[in-house]
């Protein structure tokens, strides 16, 4: 049995030999890897890629087309341009169309990641001007030969990425003008998720009918610790309705597991992706309240659980490592439809020792386990 074929049984909660090496793809911090040369990695690992192979953990891998994820896909994209720099900060305007700040050099423990100073989308002005790079006739595709040659026996699922309802407004808008939006014009907020569904309802058509798709993946970063962004009632009329379309459109293609990515707490939305079509989730993250043992007591097979292990806990003592590892794995595993993995960026903190012995207690109590 391949990965491939462990993932997609899994997802369906048969009965596998072993679930997909992921103990930890959601990635490593650039300071963690720094860390790690100083205590005993090779020198040339320089990507969390690079990590989770030397870490004996399996691709996950995304299909190299244009469909976004964490940003719209826009095709054209926009021009990179540096508007200002010195020795410690650049802002630039993105691809995205998004003017960010970065710092040269991350701090001790945060991200090289940005921040969003102005977003591309402010009226139905902006829109109307940059809603031609969204246009599902207006594409440009890969070399499908190129992609088949690739991935036709790839022993490992194939993920088609999207960038979701919430996510890709909240791209366009920035957060709080989005949720402004929804109240001060939700028709202009309707007319942008109809373009989104036109738009995936065409790429998916497009890379299905070309190249074999596992799995579809929908970046929603949209909750906080205390949780979502938006209540019930908004998800009702901005999300569920484009989603269940989009979805259904997705099955009848033949592909059936869609998985949202999503940090903070979603409990309080977490059926409306179950009824809109959604039967898996990640990263389950432990510091904004989402357990995964209650999850599963309350939706069962309804839901594969991606995550869910809590990485503030691999600072501590191989004893609280392995309080965290058996309180979950064995019985989440025993059940079936879960992945085990921590639930974000592995931080610096974290000793090479201890994510060691982290990955290794998985592995041993999912052997045990099966």
């Amino acid at each position: 049995m391949d990965t491939r074929r462990r993932f997609i049984d899994l997802c369906h909660f048969k009965k596998v030999d072993r679930p997909p090496r992921w103990e930890a793809t959601m990635g490593f911090m650039p300071q963690t890897i720094e860390r790690w040369k100083r205590e005993g990695i090779p020198q040339d690992i320089q990507t969390s890629k690079d990590l989770e192979r030397y870490f004996g953990m399996e691709p996950r891998e995304f299909l190299p087309v244009n469909s976004g994820f964490t940003r719209p896909p826009f095709d054209p994209p926009f021009e990179r341009l540096i508007l200002w720099e010195d020795e410690r900060t650049v802002i630039f305007r993105a691809e995205d169309g998004i003017v960010c700040k970065m710092f040269k050099k991350p701090g001790k423990t945060s991200t090289p990641g940005v921040m969003w100073l102005e977003n591309p989308v402010k009226s139905r002005e902006d829109w109307e001007k940059i809603k031609w790079r969204l246009d599902p006739e207006n594409r440009s595709w890969p070399s499908w030969d190129e992609l088949r040659r690739k991935y036709n026996k790839f022993p490992y699922p194939l993920a088609l990425t999207i960038c979701g309802a919430f996510g890709m407004p909240r791209c366009l808008f920035g957060d709080r003008r989005l949720l402004t939006m929804y109240y001060r014009d939700p028709k202009l907020v309707h007319e942008i998720l109809e373009q989104w569904l036109v738009l995936y309802k065409k790429i998916c058509s497009e890379v299905v009918r070309n190249v074999r798709v596992d799995y579809v993946l929908i970046w929603e970063d949209m909750a906080w610790k205390k949780g979502p962004m938006i209540s019930p009632k908004l998800f009702k009329e901005f999300i569920s309705p484009y989603y269940e379309e989009l979805i259904k459109h997705i099955r009848r293609l033949g592909v059936d597991i869609i998985m949202v990515d999503s940090d903070g707490n979603l409990e309080a939305v977490l059926d409306l992706f179950i009824e809109a079509g959604v039967n898996a989730m990640m990263p389950f993250e432990i510091a904004a309240g989402m357990d995964p043992l209650k999850i599963r007591k309350e939706y069962g097979k309804s839901l594969v659980i991606m995550g869910g292990i809590d990485k503030r806990v691999l600072v501590g003592t191989k004893k609280e490592i392995e309080k965290e590892v058996m309180s979950k794995v064995p019985k989440l595993i025993e059940e079936g439809g879960y992945i085990p993995c921590v639930d974000h960026n592995v931080p610096p903190d974290v000793s090479l020792e201890n994510m060691k012995y982290y990955i290794s207690l998985v592995r041993k109590v999912v052997e045990q386990q099966l």
